[in-house]
């Protein structure tokens, strides 16, 4: 959000700023529980400074990919990067000798991690980029803690919920609901909307 805000340029309405952070306030209900006395951020400094690392990284390729995605088509993108992607690993795969051999048993859930988590995502949350905005995308993903907890719980059924997750679940869905009937139109929408990059200005000068 922070840096398609800074870099993008990209802005929001006032009510759309009120029911984003409603949906922030949801996610962090739900994913902390308000259990502060749990939380050893000292203990694990070099986990979480990794993890804020790994964030940032995360934030600045949407960004450019937000630029890029005017250029190209969603597909191209994500086929270049997951290619490069894949020998990068292959590289540490060889180097560290780890072994990618795996039971068949597990394999078709591998196969439908693969296409969904990885395929599926990727095109939707690249579409979503292109129909309003990296900054929206960003502030709507925390969103994905409250469905990752309702598949747990048809997963899990012994397992409860507690009353500030349900508030924080409850904060988000109706956060989602606000921001939707609030937010303006964006670009996309007045011009329509493909998997394909906006149309070219014309050849670069030289």
């Amino acid at each position: 959000m922070l840096f398609a805000y800074a870099f993008l340029r990209e802005r929001a309405t006032r009510r759309e700023y009120l029911a984003l952070g409603g949906i922030a306030v949801g996610a962090f209900l739900v994913t902390t529980q308000l259990r502060f006395g749990d939380v050893r951020f000292l203990e694990f400094l070099v986990g979480n400074v990794m993890l804020v690392t790994a964030a940032a990284c995360w934030g600045s390729s949407n960004t450019m990919s937000t630029v890029l995605l005017r250029r190209i088509p969603i597909v191209t993108l994500l086929e270049v990067q997951l290619l490069i992607g894949a020998a990068v690993f292959a590289g540490i795969v060889a180097f560290t000798g780890t072994s990618l051999a795996v039971p068949l048993d597990v394999l078709p859930a591998l196969v439908l991690l693969s296409l969904s988590a990885v395929g599926v995502f990727s095109v939707l949350f690249f579409y979503a980029f292109r129909t309003i905005g990296a900054m929206r995308t960003g502030a709507l993903l925390p969103s994905s803690a409250l469905w990752g907890i309702l598949v747990a719980l048809y997963v899990f059924p012994t397992e409860t919920l507690s009353p500030v997750q349900v508030l924080g679940g409850a904060l988000m869905i109706g956060s989602l609901i606000a921001f939707y009937i609030l937010r303006g139109p964006t670009e996309a929408e007045s011009g329509g909307e493909t998997l394909k990059p906006a149309a070219s200005d014309g050849p670069d000068s030289p």
